[in-house]
């Protein structure tokens, strides 16, 4: 299963796999690796040219890759990766935004999950 958030922009010849097997083959030969795991691109997400994004990757919100870079693990919210394999090379100026937007969000669910919790045993 892939699953593409939105905005997202995918460059041309990119690749984004959620198995690493074809179903002509069988899989059994493979001892495991043919068991399919989802790959999630969230919103806002920009794959390069050329990138190719392998089973059981996330990549956070936002992010960019590198044209011609290999995801081969999770990237995070924010940030610019490249590479074989990819890897982080800078966080993107909103990050501190995004994660301050974040801990607001969070706020107002803890205060109501305590409200609640105090008028249960009040």
């Amino acid at each position: 299963m892939v699953r593409v958030g939105d905005d997202c922009k995918i460059g041309q010849y990119s690749i984004v796999m959620d198995c690493d097997w074809h179903e002509l083959e069988t899989p059994s030969h493979y001892g495991g690796h043919g068991v399919p795991r989802p790959v999630v691109l969230e919103q806002g997400v920009w794959l390069g040219a050329r990138v190719t994004v392998l089973k059981g990757v996330t990549i956070g919100r936002g992010s960019v890759i590198g044209a011609g870079s290999v995801v081969v693990s999770d990237i995070p919210a924010g940030v610019v990766a490249a590479g074989v394999p990819a890897r982080v090379i800078r966080e993107l100026p909103f990050k501190a935004a995004l994660d301050a937007a974040r801990l607001q969000l969070a706020a107002p669910q803890a205060s109501a999950e305590t409200a609640a919790g105090a008028e249960a045993t009040g």
